[in-house]
C-alpha cells in the first residue's frame, strides 16, 4: 500500500518540495542544533534540537498523530546527527532502550517513533540495544502542558527481569520530545527497580506542546 500511495501522491521534501523524499539531505542539515542538558533531578538527559524548529516540528507531527512512516527516516537521520555529536557524555556500555508505547496504541499505530530513534543512536555511537524488557502497562492520557504530568504518568511502566549482563549496567534511555522529564524519570525507576545500573537520557527535541504518549 506504501508503495501505491508513493506512486498517486510522490514524496516530496516537507520544507523545500524536493521529490522523493519527505525531508531532503539539505533540509536536514540546515537544522540548527540546539544542545540542552538537563540533569534537574531524573535521568541526566541531552536533548539535541529545539521542537519550535518548524521541520523538526513537523516531522514529529507526521510521524506521531499522521502515522507516516516515511517521517521516521529523516528522524534518524537527525537522531545520529545529535548522537554522533552527544554520545560521549555517556558510559560507553550504557544499553540503549527506547520508551515504550501502550501495546493499544503501538497497535493504532503500527510503530514507535522513539523505537526508531533508539535503532539510529545505537548504530551511531556503537552501543548494544536492551529490546523487550522495559513497558508501559498503564495507558496514559495525552497532554500539552506540564500540570500533573509526573502524576499522569506515576506507575505507569513495569520492567520485567534483567539478564545477569544487565544488571548493575547503565541504561540510556530514548525518546522523542523531552518536556518536564516526567516520562523518563518513571522508566528510570523501573529500570533501577528491576536492577539496572545508573539510568541517562537521549531525547531528539525539547519543548512543550507536543502531547506526550
Amino acid at each position: 500500500m506504501g508503495r501505491v500511495l508513493d506512486i498517486i501522491f510522490p514524496l516530496e521534501c516537507v520544507a523545500c518540495g524536493e521529490p522523493g523524499t519527505h525531508a531532503c539531505a539539505a533540509c536536514l542539515a540546515s537544522v540548527a542544533l540546539a544542545p540542552r542538558l538537563f540533569d534537574d533531578g531524573g535521568p541526566r538527559t541531552a536533548v539535541g534540537f529545539a521542537y519550535a524548529q518548524p521541520l523538526v516540528r513537523r516531522l514529529l507531527h507526521d510521524a506521531k498523530y499522521e502515522g507516516w512512516t516515511c517521517a521516521l527516516d529523516p528522524l534518524e537521520t537527525l537522531a545520529r546527527r545529535w548522537a554522533s555529536k552527544a554520545g560521549g557524555i555517556f558510559p560507553a556500555d550504557a544499553a540503549v532502550a527506547a520508551v515504550p508505547l501502550h501495546p493499544s496504541r503501538l497497535r493504532s499505530r503500527d510503530f514507535n517513533q522513539a523505537e526508531s530513534l533508539a535503532r539510529a543512536v545505537a548504530s551511531a555511537t556503537g552501543r548494544k540495544r536492551a529490546d523487550g524488557f522495559l513497558a508501559r502497562v498503564r495507558r496514559t492520557r495525552s497532554q500539552t502542558g506540564t500540570d500533573d504530568r509526573q502524576g499522569n504518568v506515576r506507575g505507569a511502566f513495569l520492567c520485567g527481569r534483567l539478564p545477569a549482563a544487565l544488571i548493575g549496567r547503565p541504561f540510556l534511555l530514548v525518546d522523542d520530545v523531552r518536556t518536564s522529564g516526567a516520562t523518563m524519570g518513571e522508566c528510570a525507576a523501573a529500570l533501577r527497580a528491576a536492577g539496572s545500573g545508573p539510568v541517562h537520557g537521549f531525547a531528539l527535541a525539547w519543548g512543550s506542546g507536543l502531547p506526550k504518549d
